[in-house]
């Protein structure tokens, strides 16, 4: 139904992960795009970019593309970067967090991982939405004297400071090796799935 509808090909195959792109594209996976983006939100009349991410990707993490942005400049970048970040809500849920300014949009989809939009069709077509539409991501502000308190209390067995700094050594142990363990779980998911032709 779907390549009818765009008028697409029937004769031709779709895969959502052919390997012939990834082969012919190895080669370019060192070199950095944010010089093109760069380009891309410098020109005059150029397109507004939406960069989104699942919270959970491994592959392309929110932190790392948000850091990579913090470093790059283009004629608008002080629009971006003194924008506030909102949450934005899709049927009564925390979808995402979102940042825009100087024609630059980005956002971390909740509760996703590499392919947000397989996660969360609902969130991804809201996110897209509103996106294409120009309209705002502003359904909850972040600065904490705007949130309603039920957000911010926290128990006080939460915040109580560990007796000596050996909790804390277990506890980024803990975090590490369940780390470890997550993208070493990871990897072999994709050699399983690489060895089955996928």
């Amino acid at each position: 139904h779907t390549i009818k509808a765009i008028n697409g090909n029937p004769s031709i195959y779709w895969d959502d992960c052919s390997p012939n792109p990834f082969d012919d594209l190895h080669k370019e996976s060192l070199n950095s795009s944010l010089p093109l983006l760069s380009k891309i939100l410098s020109s005059m009349n150029g397109p507004r970019v939406l960069i989104f991410n699942g919270q959970f990707d491994f592959v392309c993490n929110n932190l790392g593309i948000e850091g990579s942005l913090e470093g790059m400049s283009w004629p608008r970048a002080s629009e971006y970067h003194s924008a506030r970040r909102f949450s934005w809500i899709v049927q009564d849920v925390i979808a995402g967090y979102v940042r825009s300014g100087g024609r630059l949009t980005t956002a971390v989809v909740l509760d996703s991982g590499h392919m947000p939009n397989f996660d969360h069709p609902e969130r991804g077509f809201d996110m897209v939405s509103r996106f294409i539409e120009e309209r705002d991501f502003d359904d909850l502000d972040q600065r904490l004297n705007s949130l309603p308190s039920y957000l911010i209390e926290t128990p006080s067995a939460c915040v109580e400071k560990p007796e000596d700094w050996t909790e804390w050594v277990t506890v980024a142990a803990g975090w590490c090796g369940g780390i470890i363990v997550g993208v070493g779980g990871m990897c072999l998911v994709m050699v399983s799935r690489f060895k089955d032709g996928y």
